[in-house]
């Protein structure tokens, strides 16, 4: 086997960077009435996905993550 490279490995401080920004896009979902599925995908899509779903049925769908990276 070969060395793999261009690997990411979060050290502890980014990791836990990575936990706080995940909980507060997760808070904000529970505010916004939405599920925890589109908690997560607003970790990679940033926070105005939230509003996108709620517009939309409020559920996270894979179609709906995939409408929204094309708008």
């Amino acid at each position: 086997m070969g060395i793999i490279i261009n690997i990411y490995c979060p050290t502890i401080k980014n990791l836990n960077n990575i936990l706080i920004l995940f909980y507060c896009y997760h808070i904000r979902s529970i505010k916004a009435g939405v599920d925890l599925d589109m908690g997560i995908q607003s970790y990679n899509y940033v926070s105005g996905y939230k509003y996108y779903i709620k517009e939309n049925g409020g559920k996270h769908t894979s179609e709906l993550a995939e409408q929204f990276s094309k708008d």
